[in-house]
């Protein structure tokens, strides 16, 4: 992991317990690990990884109906650190993602710190892609345990409702965030 004064001072987020790693950042790093993260963001970006991303999904005619209308997918890779106090509410992602897979890299044993699922408690279609709604509405339904060598992959079609439950303690949640974009 990329040292604690590298992640300071990254790209602002809504969330200041959240920390991002850019390019501004990985030049900060010493020669050996910046190139290390350099040529990592570089491998995730590449055209036969995405569509490794779309078969493992199953998700090969949603991307060629997008493809079809002119659309293109776009790959957005970056390295997050959640810390103690971070939460994000159950929402579905803005309609301009089309997939997202989260690696999981593990630095103590908190198995909690994984991504939860969650269910509306109201049968109701709504249009609420990209709100965050408050827990009391949502059913939690699992948890995905914050395991090394682990991931979750999920298209955003359909009640796709997922959130990080409260990080309480003294915690570091590292994720790379892979996310598909319709442009």
């Amino acid at each position: 992991m990329p040292p604690d004064e590298a992640l300071v001072g990254g790209p602002p987020t809504h969330y200041p317990e959240r920390d991002t790693i850019n390019d501004d950042i990985l030049s900060r790093l010493d020669p050996e690990r910046g190139k290390f993260w350099r040529e990592f963001f570089e491998r995730l970006t590449r055209p036969e990884l995405i569509e490794a991303v779309l078969a493992s999904l199953e998700a090969e005619d949603h991307a060629h109906e997008v493809r079809s209308n002119g659309l293109s997918l776009s790959p957005s890779v970056k390295l997050v650190r959640d810390r103690e106090g971070y939460e994000l509410t159950p929402h579905r992602d803005h309609p301009t993602r089309f997939a997202t897979v989260l690696y999981y890299i593990p630095v103590s044993d908190r198995t909690d710190l994984g991504t939860s699922v969650y269910r509306p408690l109201s049968n109701s279609v709504r249009r609420d892609a990209g709100v965050h709604g408050q827990r009391k509405n949502f059913e939690l339904v699992s948890t995905v345990p914050f395991l090394a060598n682990s991931c979750l992959g999920f298209l955003n079609l359909g009640p796709a409702y997922h959130g990080v439950e409260p990080i309480e303690g003294d915690a570091s949640r590292f994720t790379v965030q892979y996310t598909l974009y319709v442009k």
